[in-house]
């Protein structure tokens, strides 16, 4: 039985996208079982603070603020030890829920024994032919069916819920420090530890708004 769902969200100076998510929250579906939003603030110098301080949500809410920019990876390990859930469902401040989200979840919650699933991410961008790979039909999640199990390497904290009791016995290498890497780290270490494989939830959908062009994600990487 599910408990409580705590929906953990990450931002660095992505205002208007948080408004955008936090309105798309409001929205989603009820489920059976108790919901909280963590708002984790990685050191902005804009409201997104304040905004989700003062937005009114269907849910209990937990705001957390770091003095200055710490990186995501200590974002995400904050949200993650704040939380109460016994599921924890992690979504990235610039991008929208589908109304479902919630509720597709937790069906696949109920019915299989996983302890992760991964969700569909839809990207947009001006860089309408980066945009084109982004959702490629062969790349990431898209190359599978929905309930399919995958491997561990596709896993990322932008939509997926993760049961919280693996973080009892493997954290988040707080060392990667630079973008990336802490999610495949992570999931890499999961499936050694518990030999469990990740199962794909294709009807919990995002939308990533506003991603970068390929000139400046591949900059970003480097």
């Amino acid at each position: 039985k599910i408990k409580k769902i705590s929906i953990i969200i990450i931002g660095y100076n992505t205002y208007s996208d948080l408004k955008n998510l936090l309105f798309s929250i409001s929205q989603l579906q009820s489920v059976p079982c108790d919901v909280e939003v963590i708002y984790v603030d990685d050191g902005s110098s804009d409201r997104s603070a304040h905004l989700f301080k003062n937005t009114n949500l269907p849910f209990q809410t937990l705001l957390y603020k770091f003095s200055k920019n710490k990186g995501r990876v200590f974002a995400t390990q904050k949200g993650i030890d704040l939380a109460t859930g016994d599921w924890l469902l992690f979504l990235q401040s610039n991008m929208v829920a589908d109304v479902s989200l919630l509720a597709e979840y937790y069906t696949m919650i109920v019915q299989y024994s996983e302890l992760i699933f991964l969700g569909k991410i839809k990207y947009q961008s001006n860089d309408i032919s980066f945009q084109k790979y982004l959702n490629h039909k062969k790349r990431g999640v898209n190359q599978y069916k929905h309930a399919a199990l995958c491997n561990y390497n596709y896993l990322l904290f932008g939509n997926c819920i993760i049961k919280k009791s693996i973080f009892n016995n493997i954290s988040l290498n707080l060392s990667l420090k630079q973008y990336g890497g802490e999610e495949l780290d992570f999931s890499y270490r999961v499936y050694i530890k518990y030999n469990k494989q990740i199962r794909i939830c294709k009807k919990a959908k995002t939308i990533r708004v506003n991603h970068p062009s390929l000139k400046l994600h591949n900059k970003r990487l480097y």
